[in-house]
């Protein structure tokens, strides 16, 4: 039932990434990261390659408190379900925004709990 499922999922993490996502969203400034979205490095990176035409599957995103990551993140999340949406089913997306005031709740099976909950 709807209401098992709701049960297994709060229990697999309690962390929310897509109420926070909307929230980011939302007060996100109009064509903020488009030059990023335009870069040679982006592309290759969404086309599955790097500079050496290696795979690489994973983008980090790290920096200073403050400093625009979050924001940038939900950016690319957005391109990302945007660009790949006919292909869903094939490819999995999962994300996460790890903020320092909620260390306590980031745990290591709380966020893999997450990533499968998006999963699912």
């Amino acid at each position: 039932s709807a209401e098992n499922m709701e049960k297994l999922l709060t229990w697999l993490s309690p962390l929310e990434p897509h109420k926070r996502h909307q929230a980011v969203q939302a007060s996100r400034v109009k064509d903020t990261g488009k030059w990023l979205l335009q870069s040679e490095q982006f592309q290759l990176w969404i086309e599955g390659k790097t500079n050496h035409h290696q795979s690489s599957q994973v983008l980090g995103c790290f920096g200073e408190p403050g400093a625009g990551k979050t924001v940038i993140a939900s950016l690319i999340m957005d391109y990302i379900s945007t660009t790949f949406s006919e292909r869903r089913p094939l490819i999995g997306i999962t994300f996460l925004y790890c903020e320092y005031r909620d260390r306590q709740e980031q745990t290591l099976v709380h966020i893999l709990g997450s990533f499968i909950k998006q999963l699912v």
